[in-house]
């Protein structure tokens, strides 16, 4: 009999808070596996079955095909074995099976999942994994948006303030309704300018002993290679690119995020800029040309996950696994 996780941890936050190094940082923990590719198959399939699976055998498929699944964690052909049959499966079900399998492979120690969208499908979480560790990482919205922003430049200001904001507050929010969850915030700058200390805060939170290994990171990206196929070498505790956002974003960018995120900012600890001028006509133009853009995207958002609920979505097969296209 497949057991399920045992006290998994999951990582979520707003995207760019420092996610991927805290996922490697403990993943060089004897005690702890994080599977190193971020788990969005799970809000996908949640999207894309709702809470009931039509056919087991062909999500398995559709999983052991899908980009972030990695081989490398559990073996293919133990999902096809576990989902062998047509028949319909509860979306829970699913995943306490499959994850149980990931820890079937890697016995004796606590696995690691991250995926920073998760946080607002926390509920989904808690009843997949009933007793998992939750952390959420937090970062000051101005460095977060402007890491977004240089990675994904066709993304709106606006929108990532609505995100960030959404992200902080849920977080607050969930937390107080569930006070029997461990619940941890890990602050990005906090963590690299102190990294020794937050960490001992951390595994003191999580349950585990710290380790020396934990400060010794050396990380390499999974999700992204260079074109020769290399792992990209990430910079770890680099204090330099905590003020980047000072010289990469414009004037009125800072503006608008700041009034837009100024309340949560507040309550994270984090102070306006000094430098920032009172808002006038350009601030006001540009806010309005934010918001328009934020509407005009979100509602392209809301037609494609409509489309996706009805099952208007292209698949194509690769090898023995079936790909979204």
């Amino acid at each position: 009999m497949i057991r399920q996780a045992d006290r998994p941890i999951f990582i979520v936050g707003f995207a760019r808070t420092g996610s991927t190094l805290l996922r490697g940082i403990l993943h060089t923990h004897p005690a702890l596996f994080a599977v190193l590719a971020e788990v969005h198959y799970v809000q996908e399939f949640a999207g894309k079955y709702g809470r009931r699976i039509s056919n087991a055998r062909e999500a398995a498929q559709t999983l052991i095909g899908h980009p972030k699944f990695l081989s490398q964690v559990v073996d293919p052909l133990l999902v096809r074995e576990a989902f062998s049959s047509d028949e319909p499966v509860d979306l829970i079900s699913f995943f306490k099976l499959f994850f149980g399998l990931v820890q079937q492979a890697h016995p004796g120690q606590r696995l690691v999942l991250k995926y920073p969208a998760m946080i607002s499908e926390l509920d989904l979480v808690l009843d997949i994994f009933p007793d998992v560790t939750i952390i959420n990482t937090i970062r000051d919205p101005r460095a977060a948006i402007y890491s977004h922003r240089r990675r994904w430049p066709r993304r709106r200001i606006w929108w990532h303030t609505v995100c960030w904001n959404r992200a902080v507050q849920t977080a607050r929010e969930w937390r107080a309704r569930h006070c029997d969850v461990t619940f941890v915030d890990v602050c990005y700058e906090e963590l690299v300018l102190d990294p020794e200390k937050v960490l001992r805060q951390l595994c003191a939170g999580i349950g585990i002993p710290f380790d020396e290994k934990m400060l010794q990171i050396d990380q390499t990206h999974p999700d992204h290679t260079k074109r020769d196929g290399e792992n990209i070498r990430m910079r770890t505790f680099d204090k330099s690119r905590l003020d980047t956002w000072r010289k990469g974003l414009r004037p009125h960018e800072i503006r608008l995020i700041e009034r837009r995120c100024g309340a949560e900012m507040a309550k994270c600890g984090y102070r306006p800029s000094e430098e920032t001028a009172a808002p006038d006509l350009q601030h006001y133009l540009y806010s309005l040309k934010e918001l328009a853009l934020y509407l005009y995207f979100s509602l392209g958002v809301t037609v494609k996950s409509w489309l996706r609920r009805m099952g208007f979505v292209k698949l194509r097969r690769v090898g023995d696994g079936v790909r979204y296209s």
